[in-house]
């Protein structure tokens, strides 16, 4: 198990094409020999392969070892103790924000990079590289690049929010990745939900509406308040959409209609802005007044 972390750590430090793809393989071996052996043993060998990556790849092989060895093995023992699926998520959401955290300030105090601004820096070229470029075929710049533009200059402010979402998104892959392996073992875990029956917290649905009131009557720009609320008021509209989606997806589940159908919805609402607000109202009016209970109740 060791050997083969240690194998996939070198193929994503040194291979760079197939890295990105082995790079989300790297927590598997650790869920899977703390599912079988338990906790303490998979600590012991957490702690080795965290000298063993030190020693083969330097400080560059550290962030591999902390942010996806401890996220299989806190994931893993979840699964072990047969968590419900969305509590070893959080879980495993945790723990990678944790990570992602000292990562993140370790590359700033350690190597005086910050991975946000750097990122941002890149961008901003990219699209100064799309001006020039319109330009120079006498056009201007759409309204879009110009609100593109806007988000990027709040990328460094929003470092929170990259960070949640980063970490939410490691570790549903990393389970997700896992319970095909653990299938294939026949070894025991808790299985999601069907995506229909998940809910969000009825307490989302307060925090959403103070946020946007806070966003229409304006906060002002640079202070503390301005900063939390642009990091906590997208996470609750990602939360409001899951919300809506799910009733999508209820819906069409008691209709027994095409299970395609919900999915081409998801992805047109990614395109088009309107659909999108659609199902973050839908998403409100469940949390508020328990639609898919009422759905349900019908249905019987």
């Amino acid at each position: 198990m060791l050997a083969l972390f240690m194998i996939l750590v070198g193929m994503a430090l040194f291979i760079p094409v197939i890295g990105t793809l082995v790079i989300w393989l790297l927590p598997l071996p650790f869920i899977v020999y703390t599912v079988r052996f338990g906790l303490k043993p998979a600590f012991i060998v957490w702690i080795t392969a965290f000298f063993i990556s030190f020693l083969l790849g330097g400080v560059l092989a550290l962030p591999f070892t902390l942010l996806f060895a401890s996220g299989g093995v806190v994931i893993g023992e979840l699964i072990r103790r047969e968590k419900e699926a969305l509590m070893v998520l959080v879980g495993g959401s945790l723990t990678y924000i944790v990570g992602l955290i000292i990562v993140f300030v370790g590359s700033i105090v350690i190597f005086d990079i910050d991975p946000v601004q750097s990122m941002q820096e890149a961008m901003e070229q990219s699209i100064h590289s799309a001006e020039s470029m319109l330009f120079s075929l006498g056009q201007e710049p759409g309204e879009q690049l110009e609100e593109f533009e806007e988000a990027l200059a709040l990328l460094q402010e929003m470092t929170p929010m990259i960070l949640t979402l980063t970490g939410i998104g490691l570790a549903l892959v990393s389970q997700g990745i896992s319970h095909v392996v653990l299938r294939r073992l026949k070894e025991s875990y808790q299985a999601f939900p069907p995506f229909r029956d998940w809910n969000m917290p009825k307490s989302f649905i307060w925090y959403y509406l103070a946020a946007l009131i806070a966003v229409l009557i304006g906060v002002e720009e640079g202070t503390p308040s301005y900063t939390v609320l642009w990091n906590v008021f997208p996470l609750l509209e990602i939360a409001m959409t899951v919300q809506g989606l799910t009733v999508v997806f209820l819906f069409f589940h008691q209709r027994n209609g095409s299970r395609v159908i919900p999915f081409l919805i998801l992805g047109s609402s990614i395109i088009i802005p309107f659909l999108l607000d659609l199902i973050r109202l839908l998403g409100i009016v469940d949390l508020g007044f328990e639609l898919k209970k009422r759905m349900q109740t019908d249905q019987k």
